[in-house]
């Protein structure tokens, strides 16, 4: 009998502690579950953030242009004041300083917005991500600046001609309708053209953004793409100017800034190997070397027009194109380089 109850007991005790072990093992799954649980839905939050933090920036940039675009909507009234000044008065001095101070106000109360969209700082929430998107969202802010000025001189020099030139025509004949057509057909292609170079210029920080948001958590949180990184061109080695790699700089002179005497240029390099020189009878092209700023000026007739980037690399001084460009070359002739006006005309400097 007691042997009997022994084996009860012992059965009893063996079922108890499955039962026990079955319970913490069901629970520790559960844990196990839980934790994980947590954890993606932890991961998935941080990916969040850094998404909506692309998609803040995104926001920023296009409130930047549209704030700068909103400067071609005022100037139409601007221009109906001056259109009914120079019919009162047919003084067309009178009427380049009014309207030259009416786009003037125009053009800072439009930089007084951005300012205040705090649109400089968009990049702050990403900081902490990926340092590298503050060279990257600076250069592109340098762009759109650089553009904003390059239209808005070139505007004021293009509408103060279009005044002038009703200084050869008949007053009697003047209606308030022919210089505002005049001028609005003037904002008109600039604001297109204006539109078209702030596009290209967002365009790769908008895609990256863009493809940053698109990913996948665990692709964001291990940061495996680059999305910051800025490219620059190689273009020749210095070292190689001149020589064998001569025909490469003729072509990126001639197609990058129009300037086809290059061709058949003398080219040499002074002793100190810090300048190389390009002449061609009064015309005259040279690079300057500037190690401490890891930097090669360009200089036209004496005239400095851009600036190249200088990496040594396994021994070899690199020549790279500059991300951040001076002048939209495409836009100038020999002739303009040649001419004495070209350091005065402030709309010569702009991105392209």
């Amino acid at each position: 009998m007691f042997s009997e109850m022994s084996l009860i007991i012992e059965n009893t005790v063996k079922v108890g502690d499955v039962l026990t072990s079955l319970t913490i093992f069901i629970s520790l799954i559960f844990f196990i579950i839980s934790m994980n649980k947590d954890r993606s839905l932890r991961r998935k939050q941080q990916a969040d953030n850094v998404r909506n933090a692309a998609a803040r920036t995104i926001g920023k940039l296009d409130r930047w242009k549209e704030i700068s675009l909103s400067m071609f909507h005022y100037m139409d009234i601007a221009f109906v004041e001056s259109s009914e000044l120079l019919k009162t008065d047919y003084n067309t001095e009178s009427v380049r300083n009014f309207l030259w101070m009416e786009l003037l106000v125009i053009k800072n109360n439009t930089s007084e917005k951005i300012l205040n969209e705090n649109i400089e700082t968009a990049y702050d929430e990403l900081y902490g991500y990926d340092p590298s998107v503050r060279p990257f969202f600076e250069m592109v802010l340098t762009q759109l600046k650089r553009e904003e000025k390059s239209m808005f001189e070139g505007l004021l020099s293009n509408t103060q001609s279009d005044i002038k030139s009703f200084d050869y025509k008949n007053k009697n004949e003047y209606q308030t309708s022919i210089l505002r057509n005049q001028l609005n057909d003037r904002v008109k292609e600039a604001r297109k053209d204006y539109e078209k170079s702030i596009n290209e210029i967002l365009k790769p920080i908008s895609d990256n953004l863009l493809k940053l948001i698109c990913e996948n958590d665990k692709d964001i949180l291990e940061k495996n793409r680059d999305y910051f990184e800025i490219k620059y061109k190689y273009l020749f080695t210095w070292d190689e100017i001149p020589g064998k790699e001569n025909d490469k700089f003729v072509e990126i002179i001639e197609t990058k800034f129009g300037i086809s005497w290059i061709k058949t240029a003398e080219m040499k390099k002074t002793d100190d190997d810090m300048t190389i020189t390009a002449i061609e009878e009064m015309k005259s092209l040279s690079l300057k070397r500037n190690d401490e700023k890891n930097e090669v000026i360009l200089e036209i007739n004496g005239e400095k027009r851009y600036d190249f980037i200088l990496k040594r690399e396994y021994g070899d001084l690199n020549v790279y194109d500059n991300p951040i460009p001076d002048i939209r070359p495409e836009h100038y002739t020999d002739e303009e380089f040649l001419s004495g006006e070209i350091a005065d005309n402030s709309s010569l400097f702009c991105v392209g």
